[in-house]
């Protein structure tokens, strides 16, 4: 708005053809407009001020996500040692799995091998099948021969064997590894002290019987810091919202406990927000075993109705700390169609977002603008009109200034009466109902004039409130406009 006032230039007065009798000349200056878009940008400081589903201008303040995989639930489980084999049965453990009811499971990656010994004078057959791990529905079944090295211990190492893709049944828990040894003359023998290794169990899927498993988060932190985001202030925030958005992609539900919730502010203090989320676990639903690789995705939110955040959320918010609990399968439903995939997570999401829903009080802003006043000796008096047309649900209280830098001279343009910019009309919500119109007069007699010369700047300084003296709440949406209508009169000499 204050650019445009600067366009119109002294020089310009000459220019009209006036009547030597006339002592007094009316005439328009300009039009022009403010927007809450403009408003918005002068207000948002270090955040980005963005527009939210329902319309309303917000600032969304995020965490770091908090994230849980199936490496959390069913970790990848290395083996130190070769596992002996010392007959020709022999049952490995699957640790990783273990606690767990699986039914079934696809390796991701990793391998094993074997290292077969033998005391005989010739060749050695091994047939090793094990039947739990196959493809297809063919179990693994391995052929070998321990080859006669000439005498003493006979041994061979035999190939690492990729598991990736292949099925593992578990009903037990356990790998059954068995073999059938054969000398030259095509007898059954046990073989001496041999070894099964294998690198690590690690598994792209799994299905079956999933236990309770929880997680702490630990004390998690929003930082939020109002003061130093938006231009100095007051706020009264009247729907300040945490949102947890979680999404799930584990093939079972997800519960979430929330156990802590505090504002902290910039001088340390400590509020604890009370809520009725903390009575009960929030249960997050799960893709089914026909939308495997699927996601959920859920929204827990502290706000005005379930807590009391309205009451401790004024404008000095530093950071907002929370403490849950992820867990999985909570009330350990006995479902033997609960899945977790490779890709599997948990994923929260915390984030402070305040509405510009708020009650507003001395919150100011300036614009200046350098302007040439050194030919205003041909007027003796100058009265400005400022007719204002407010769609937007803020009172404005106008200050113009005219500086002089070099002289340290400052003067204020003071209106002829309360010179404020009222609001639109808001309905109980603080929704804008109709626009609102004033007229504010300043009047420049001579001598202020002969000082005016001097002047190199003009400064437009506006101070918001939102209506009745900051107490009523105001919605600030997109598009408000408050358009300004300026004219002069001018008393030549």
């Amino acid at each position: 708005m204050i650019t445009l006032i600067g366009c119109v230039k002294p020089d310009d007065l000459p220019s009209l053809d006036l009547e030597p009798s006339t002592p007094h000349l009316a005439f328009p200056l300009l039009q022009a407009q403010l927007t809450t878009d403009d408003l918005v940008a002068e207000v948002e400081g270090k955040t980005a001020i963005s527009i939210n589903e329902e319309g309303v201008f917000h600032i969304v303040f995020d965490a770091d996500p908090v994230i849980r995989s199936k490496a959390d639930v069913f970790p990848k489980t290395a083996f130190g040692l070769p596992v002996p084999i010392l007959d020709s049965v022999v049952q490995v453990p699957v640790p990783s799995i273990a606690e767990a009811d699986i039914d079934s499971a696809v390796f991701k990656g990793d391998s094993l091998n074997f290292i077969l010994n033998s005391f005989e004078s010739g060749d050695v057959t091994v047939d090793l099948v094990i039947p739990e791990i196959g493809r297809g529905g063919m179990p693994l079944l391995l052929q070998y021969l321990i080859p006669f090295s000439g005498g003493g211990t006979n041994t061979l190492i035999t190939p690492k064997i990729p598991l990736s893709g292949y099925e593992l049944s578990l009903a037990s828990g356990f790998l059954n590894l068995r073999y059938d040894a054969r000398n030259a003359d095509g007898n059954r023998i046990i073989l001496p002290l041999s070894f099964a290794q294998i690198d690590a169990f690690d598994f792209s899927y799994l299905q079956g019987q999933i236990g309770t498993t929880v997680f702490n988060t630990g004390l998690q932190s929003i930082p939020v810091d109002v003061q130093d985001t938006l231009i100095d202030g007051t706020y009264q925030f009247t729907n300040p919202r945490i949102h947890f958005d979680i999404s799930n992609s584990f093939g079972m539900p997800i519960g979430i406990a929330a156990k802590e919730v505090v504002l902290v502010t910039s001088s340390g203090e400590i509020h604890d927000i009370t809520s009725t989320l903390f009575e009960d676990i929030t249960i997050i639903s799960h893709p089914g075993i026909d939308d495997v690789g699927g996601n959920r995705v859920d929204r827990i939110t502290f706000d005005r109705d379930n807590s009391n955040i309205v009451d401790i959320a004024q404008n000095d918010i530093a950071e907002i700390n929370y403490d849950i609990d992820i867990i999985v399968n909570p009330f350990s439903l006995p479902d033997r169609d609960f899945f977790v995939t490779d890709s599997s997570a948990v994923r929260v999401d915390a984030k402070v977002d305040l509405s510009f829903e708020a009650t507003v009080q001395e919150i100011s802003l300036k614009q200046g603008l350098q302007v040439m006043l050194e030919k205003l000796d041909s007027i003796s008096s100058l009265r400005l009109k400022f007719v204002l047309r407010n769609g937007m649900p803020l009172l404005f209280d106008p200050e113009i200034f005219l500086l002089n830098d070099l002289q340290a001279d400052t003067i204020v343009l003071t209106a002829e009466s309360a010179g404020l910019i009222l609001p639109a009309s808001t309905d109980e919500s603080g929704n804008v109902v109709d626009v609102q119109e004033s007229v504010i007069y300043y009047n420049i007699p001579e001598d202020l004039l002969l000082r005016l010369r001097d002047q190199t700047e003009m400064v437009l300084a506006l101070t918001m409130q939102s209506p009745e003296s900051g107490q009523k709440p105001a919605i600030v949406k997109p598009d408000q406009v408050l358009e300004v209508f300026i004219g002069a009169e001018a008393r030549l000499k």
